[in-house]
């Protein structure tokens, strides 16, 4: 190119105002060195999420854990870097994740680094997000840490914001979707969709424990006790293995939530698949609440699994799934569970995670500009 063409099509560039760059920005921090989530300003009380409309929060509540002989109370062993089946540490996922979400930032290399090229967005000319810190957890406590964590997910929505999780096992959707609906009408319906390896449709009965009311089994049964949730508006993507017992895949079937095995995925597609869970999720209902277990997708890519299971889903197809729900619906709620971090290699599990929030924003950012709308609560 002639030198004087390019330095002029480099003046006009840099008298773009999107392209002033920020230097100077310094990562807020949770405690410690940890980051907030993609370095967005810290919210340390409810009154500093107003004029907010995405909070990211942590729920660090690592809950029930198993092994070949049976189930571990939540105040159990922790497992070693080689365990196989008891395997713990997803309480420390919310710190890991925000970690790898600096590679995300909205302000990195001295310059603000918001725009979505796949969308063609400017994400913070839609969305204004801080980071409600972690949910103080003692672990043991399932009762406490459930309730401080749905009280952490209702001061959110009361305020405005959507919720954005990162636990934790994954009976962190139970404060989750619960924090929601205690904020809206009865009335308001609220579907689900859930990508996971396993149903997780245990009935609990009577005589059991307090803690066992919280098992990572168990959430989309706790939704649906609440009249904002119909069975016919869950649906379960990403089923597979010999981790499913029949008892649930007959609860599936008697309730009629709609779940797609692996198998299932293969013969139609992510694309298909997607639209009728959209189709069904969205029957009716006012809100969508998104979950992900991170056992969804393939351990060989993606190893720091509390519960392990190959094959899976690619990262490619999670990310894929996620991007055509944003594109169609707003995503009222979302959460991230069972990412060990000791298991992971390179960052992979985590990077992914990070990677996921970040199309959950896009999504979000895309439904605000269309609907011309600034919260969602």
């Amino acid at each position: 190119m002639d030198r004087e063409k390019f330095q002029r099509y480099l003046d006009e560039i840099r008298k773009e105002p999107k392209f002033i760059p920020s230097f100077g920005v310094e990562a807020t921090t949770i405690y410690g060195d940890i980051p907030t989530f993609m370095k967005v300003p810290r919210a340390y009380t409810s009154t500093d999420i107003k004029g907010a409309n995405v909070a990211f929060m942590g729920f660090p509540s690592e809950g029930v854990s198993y092994d070949i002989h049976g189930v571990y109370p939540p105040d159990g062993p922790e497992s070693g870097p080689a365990s196989t089946f008891h395997r713990t540490g997803s309480q420390y996922a919310p710190e890991c994740v925000r970690r790898w979400s600096m590679r995300n930032s909205f302000h990195r290399v001295g310059a603000v680094r918001d725009y979505a090229i796949e969308a063609d967005i400017h994400l913070l000319d839609y969305l204004n997000v801080v980071d409600y810190g972690d949910v103080a957890c003692v672990k043991g406590d399932l009762v406490a840490n459930h309730a401080a964590g749905r009280q952490r997910v209702r001061e959110i929505v009361e305020a405005g914001a959507i919720p954005l999780i990162q636990g934790g096992d994954h009976s962190v959707s139970i404060p989750g979707i619960l924090g929601i609906t205690d904020c809206i009408s009865p009335t308001d319906k609220v579907g689900i969709i859930g990508f996971d390896s396993h149903l997780d449709l245990q009935f609990h009965e009577e005589g059991l424990r307090d803690w066992e009311l919280f098992s990572p089994e168990s959430q989309y049964v706790r939704a649906l006790a609440t009249p904002n949730v119909e069975p016919e508006n869950i649906v379960l993507i990403g089923i597979k293995g010999t981790g499913n017992t029949e008892s649930w895949a007959l609860v599936a079937k008697r309730f009629g939530i709609r779940y797609f095995t692996l198998k299932e995925i293969d013969e139609m597609g992510i694309e298909k698949v997607v639209e009728e869970a959209l189709e069904r999720a969205g029957k009716d209902t006012k809100h969508l609440y998104v979950t992900l277990d991170i056992d969804v997708v393939d351990s060989a890519s993606c190893p720091g699994q509390k519960f392990p299971e190959t094959p899976g889903l690619t990262p490619r197809e999670i990310i894929e799934a996620l991007r055509l729900i944003g594109q169609k619906r707003v995503i009222g709620g979302f959460d991230i569970a069972c990412l060990s971090p000791q298991y992971d290699i390179g960052g992979a599990t985590c990077s992914l995670a990070s990677r996921c929030f970040l199309e959950v924003l896009i999504g979000l950012a895309t439904q605000f500009k269309n609907h011309n709308i600034k919260n969602w609560y």
